[in-house]
């Protein structure tokens, strides 16, 4: 299902509108609001595949809606639809990036026609299932092929876009990242369905490096990340000599600290080993080594319930599940001498 978002302040077109959907595009999930503020939240937080925007609404107007998702999520087509058309409107709104314009009263058939015909032609250069994303856009550049690839990421379902001209790599967006950022991350990703259209709405450049770089920098970054995840959660292999059965683990000691000094330390109900939060954590060192935070030491994390937990992931993917009220700053002294 894709999802269509409708943005009218015009309740009784979009009932009409709705009514149509149900009738005559069953594979389509339209999305309703009513002005480009609350647009711009449903693009935000959903997989939108194309916008139909009125022109003259409260808040946010059609112009400005328009603005906004040619420069943050340029794959992202947009059918302008008003009742107050004007030759130059249609003109400047064109130009500004718009895919087609419709004015009011207008045949709905035609509206539903124009969006299917949109949809379809993301999909006019086939689809590729499993592909190798880096010698697919490797043959882009050497065959100079200007497209639209939207890459979808097997495992979780992430989804991004590359946009290619003359093949040069001109954009890229993943969620809210747009540029070197987003190309970078799309290039780490494995396992991916490729969605191709023959064609780039981009007009100007917005990565100035060329892909071979491009291609470099996202190779040295995945190693980066994979070292520090290793480097994160393998135990040291070194030979050390034979462990002694007084030598407690961590985890035997900080219940043996908790249990000898009850008072200096509050709000822990128990601590236990558990390697099953290593995939999250792993996401966790990713999204820290992006940011350039450094290692992870401790993951605090807040429930909605009574019980919270702290991840210790180089002490023997140590957990303690503790209490709202607990004195975090006592046990990260702790957990860090």
């Amino acid at each position: 299902m894709k999802n269509i978002l409708i943005v009218d302040d015009d309740i009784t077109f979009l009932k009409i509108i709705s009514k149509k959907f149900e009738a005559l595009a069953k594979n389509l999930t339209p999305i309703f609001v009513k002005d480009g503020f609350a647009a711009v939240s449903q693009i935000k937080n959903k997989d939108i595949s194309l916008v139909v925007s009125d022109l003259q609404m409260p808040k946010m107007d059609g112009y400005g809606l328009l603005e906004f998702i040619t420069s943050n999520y340029p794959d992202i087509p947009v059918i302008i639809v008003t009742a107050f058309g004007k030759p130059k409107s249609k003109k400047i709104l064109l130009e500004k990036g718009a895919v087609s314009y419709f004015e009011k009263p207008l045949d709905h058939k035609d509206l539903i026609f124009e969006i299917k015909r949109l949809l379809e032609k993301q999909l006019d250069g086939g689809v590729l299932k499993s592909a190798s994303l880096e010698m697919f856009v490797q043959l882009l550049e050497m065959e100079q092929k200007t497209c639209t690839i939207r890459v979808e990421k097997s495992e979780d379902g992430k989804k991004g876009v590359l946009f290619f001209k003359n093949g040069e790599l001109y954009q890229a967006r993943t969620g809210c990242i747009n540029g070197l950022d987003a190309a970078l991350k799309i290039f780490n990703w494995q396992d991916v369905s490729l969605l191709i259209e023959n064609e780039c709405t981009i007009k100007n450049r917005k990565i100035n490096m060329e892909l071979q770089a491009v291609l470099l920098e996202a190779m040295r970054l995945k190693d980066e990340i994979e070292t520090e995840c290793r480097n994160s959660f393998v135990i040291n292999e070194k030979e050390e000599e034979p462990e002694t059965n007084n030598k407690l683990s961590p985890v035997e000691q900080l219940r043996d600290f908790i249990s000898s000094n009850p008072e200096d330390i509050t709000g822990i109900n128990e601590v236990y080993k558990d390697d099953s939060w290593k995939k999250f954590l792993c996401r966790v060192c990713e999204l820290g080594s992006c940011l350039k935070g450094g290692g992870l030491k401790a993951c605090y994390i807040n429930r909605d319930d009574s019980k919270s937990f702290i991840l210790v992931p180089d002490k023997e993917d140590m957990v303690l599940s503790v209490g709202k009220k607990c004195n975090r700053e006592k046990i990260y002294k702790i957990l860090m001498d």
